[in-house]
């Protein structure tokens, strides 16, 4: 019996884990420009729950967090 093709499960799987990582680091993003204090690559991973290597791999996330470092 051949193995069972389940790449279409983990495909969904990933793509799932994205979005929910992606809306967490929006979420913290949001907070973060709330708050109006001054916040780093790491404090915003940490709030989200990702690692700060996947947000660098974001580049519309990096634009928006880039500020929050200034102040």
């Amino acid at each position: 019996m051949p193995p069972a093709d389940n790449t279409a499960a983990l495909a969904e799987a990933t793509r799932r884990r994205s979005e929910r990582a992606r809306g967490d680091a929006e979420k913290a993003i949001t907070a973060a420009q709330r708050s109006g204090s001054r916040t780093s690559f790491a404090g915003i991973a940490k709030a989200a729950g990702v690692s700060r290597s996947w947000l660098y791999t974001q580049p519309d996330l990096v634009a928006a967090i880039r500020p929050f470092r200034a102040r």
